[in-house]
């Protein structure tokens, strides 16, 4: 009987962890597209589309426009994720908890997971929206793809029929939504989608990876 319960009682936790997994994916799906988009409207607006990406006076290198610039945005948008994730941590008094993780050997692959995530697949995402414009937005979105197939071979994560079906959608979806865009390929798009296909892997390790050091915080 007390078998049963404890059965029936990890099952209920299962599920409410699966919904609330679902629900935090697609609030992020969401929140990427609205991010996508302030940022393609930042490029072209103020100092970035009138002078930096427009007549350049400022003399930049097409080095300094293409991943200095990228990097500035890149960091604007992590630091701010940053300082937004501290102060909600602080609000839960679990701060010290956080500094608690830091001393941890997960913590320190979370940390690594980050660097790739962050200034590595970030950059790489501004700049060949930059480049490719919104064309390479499907590429990038098969980092989610990328991660469960990463988590599988990697971490021997489950990776049923269920999972197999998600994958081939978003690979499907990638397809349809970028060929549809293909007609407005500039000469810069192709290096575009390569940035946004580095971007997605990025993020599929960073996700793969750093799931999988959560679990392990967690035993700790």
């Amino acid at each position: 009987f007390m078998n049963s319960n404890a059965i029936a009682a990890k099952q209920k936790s299962d599920s409410a962890f699966m919904k609330r997994g679902v629900i935090f994916a697609m609030m992020s799906g969401v929140t990427y597209g609205l991010y996508t988009a302030f940022l393609t409207l930042g490029q072209a607006s103020g100092i970035w589309g009138a002078d930096w990406y427009g007549e350049n006076e400022a003399g930049l290198s097409v080095f300094a426009i293409t991943f200095i610039l990228a990097s500035l945005g890149s960091a604007i948008n992590d630091t701010i994720s940053g300082i937004w994730c501290l102060i909600v941590t602080g609000i839960k008094g679990e701060l010290g908890d956080f500094f608690r993780v830091l001393k941890t050997k997960p913590g320190w692959v979370m940390i690594i997971c980050a660097l790739i995530g962050g200034p590595i697949a970030s950059t790489c995402y501004v700049a060949a929206l930059q480049l490719g414009g919104s064309v390479i937005v499907p590429v990038a979105a098969l980092n989610s793809a990328l991660g469960a197939i990463i988590g599988h071979f990697v971490f021997k994560q489950e990776l049923n029929g269920r999972m197999i079906l998600g994958i081939l959608v978003c690979l499907f979806a990638a397809a349809v939504i970028g060929g549809t865009s293909f007609a407005d390929l500039g000469p810069t798009a192709l290096m575009g989608c390569g940035l946004a296909l580095v971007c997605a892997l990025g993020w599929g390790i960073e996700g793969a990876v750093a799931g999988f050091g959560t679990t392990l915080i967690d035993y700790q």
